[in-house]
């Protein structure tokens, strides 16, 4: 059984995979931020795009990373 590269992908400073969404936390704790700042951005349209998938909120791992290379 071989295992795809994409499968594979992880961030290495954060340990997170990149292929699949990431929850809120995960993004708070990405980004080095508390978890009311990441559900605030989200209320003021600002921050990285989420989607709400049933009753929970993720993220695209590159939606977090393009939007996290706008703000440099």
């Amino acid at each position: 059984m071989t295992t795809s590269p994409l499968a594979m992908q992880v961030n290495p400073e954060e340990g997170l995979p990149l292929n699949r969404l990431w929850s809120v936390e995960e993004v708070a704790h990405f980004l080095h931020v508390p978890l009311q700042t990441v559900y605030g951005w989200r209320q003021k349209n600002k921050g990285p795009r989420g989607r709400r998938i049933g009753k929970h909120i993720r993220y695209r791992p590159a939606d977090v990373l393009a939007w996290l290379e706008e703000q440099t």
